[in-house]
Order: C-alpha cells, then structure tokens, then sequence
C-alpha cells in the first residue's frame, strides 16, 4: 500500500515536472521552478526506492514465518475500498455502557464493598454456639468387636459470645466500609461517563472522517483535471509568444 501511494505521488511529480519544463521553455515560468520541480521528481524516486526496499524486507520476514523458501515469490491483495457503515449514535452508547469490562469490573467492586459492610456489622455482635458429642467409645483386639462392650461418655457444651464494649471498632469498620462503597460508585459513574465521552468522540471522528475523504476524493478529481488540461493550455498560449 504504502509503495503504491509512492508510485502514484511519483507520476504526479513526473507529470508536474514535465509541465513545468515546458513552461520554462516556452518562457511561460521562471527556470529557478523547474530547479524545485527537478528536486521534487528526485524525493519521489528516492521514496520508491526507500518504499520497494521496505517491502522486500518485509516479503523475506513473511516468508521466514510462514516456512516457506526466501526465492519464492508471491503476491499480496488487499481492498482499500471505503464503505460507508451509518451509527447510531444512542444505540452505539447503549451498546457500549451494557457491554463494556470496564463497567463490569466496576460493579464487582461495589459487591465486594458490599460484602465487606456485611462483614463490619458483624464484628463484636452477639453470638453463641451448641456442641453436642455422644462419647461413645470402645476398644477391642478386633475392629468388628470394637463396639460390643462401649464406653459411653455424652457431652453437652453451649457458648455464648456476648460483647460487653465495643471500644469504636465496629462502628468504625462499618463507616469505613460504607465510604469505600460510595467511593466505588463514584467510581462507576465516571466510568460510565468516560465510555460514553469515547464514544461520542469516537462518532464525532468518523463523521470528520468522512467528510474528510468526500473532500480528498473532489481534490484528487481537480487535480487529475487540471494535470490533463495543462498541456492544452499551454498548446494554446505558444502561438501568442514572440521571440527575439
């Protein structure tokens, strides 16, 4: 792509200097003109080079990956063609604020501050335990006999955990973990802001974009006119010019 671009900007120059020369020599254009257009012709010839040598570089490291002899040659198409796609500008932004991992991530996190509140209001609450053991043990020199003659020792044992004072722990843990959840809902919303400000940059490019290439097309069409034009033009004006 690049070494076509090249080639093309070549046969502009080529066609611009030939112009000139005639210009210069039909004394229409001053030859410091043609001096420039020589130096312009000579940068596009060096671009192709540099661009063909590009390519070849680039044709040897594609045939080292792919395993295929460095002799052989190949081609490489490619469709450079423009395709206008229209955008839905509130479809695009709904798409993006349903389905984009930022956003996701962001509400795990706010589930994980969650979870940690929970986790606060239970620290230095009351609490107590049951255990209940049967205590049935028994011993033998055979194992299918291990339970003829038992030894029974049942256990009841109930705990309480009861707080007496809490000293601010627990409600600092809660304050702190229900800053950190409006903190990460804050943290939601300028992501959620931020999707939405790329997208609507994004829609803003493409429709600059587009304009942009209507305006390079109607360029290239007045350009290519004006190159074949030239010739005729200056056909016209020599009869008028009078020498020594």
């Amino acid at each position: 792509m690049a070494l076509a671009i090249a080639q093309d900007e070549l046969k502009n120059r080529q066609i611009s200097y030939d112009i000139i020369r005639s210009k210069v020599e039909g004394g229409l254009s001053a030859r410091e003109e043609l001096f420039q257009a020589e130096l312009n012709l000579a940068t596009s010839e060096s671009n192709v080079q540099n661009k063909q040598v590009d390519l070849d570089n680039a044709k040897d490291d594609f045939r080292q990956y792919i395993g295929i002899p460095l002799s052989e040659e190949f081609d490489i198409i490619t469709d450079i063609g423009f395709n206008k796609v229209a955008v839905d500008l509130g479809k695009a932004i709904q798409n993006g604020l349903e389905t984009r991992m930022e956003l996701k991530q962001r509400e795990i996190d706010i589930r994980n501050s969650q979870n940690d509140l929970t986790i606060a209001k239970a620290t230095n609450e009351f609490d107590g335990s049951i255990d209940l053991s049967v205590g049935l043990f028994g011993e033998d020199t055979r194992l299918p006999d291990i339970y003829d003659r038992p030894t029974r020792s049942p256990q009841v044992q109930v705990t309480f955990n009861i707080p007496i004072y809490d000293w601010g722990e627990r409600r600092s843990r809660i304050k702190a973990a229900e800053a950190s959840i409006k903190i990460q809902e804050i943290n939601l919303d300028n992501e959620r802001t931020n999707v939405e400000i790329g997208i609507r940059q994004t829609y803003r490019n493409l429709l600059n974009l587009d304009k942009q290439i209507e305006t390079g097309k109607a360029k290239r069409k007045e350009r290519r006119a004006y190159l074949r034009n030239q010739p005729r033009t200056l056909q016209k004006r020599r009869p008028y010019q009078h020498g020594p």
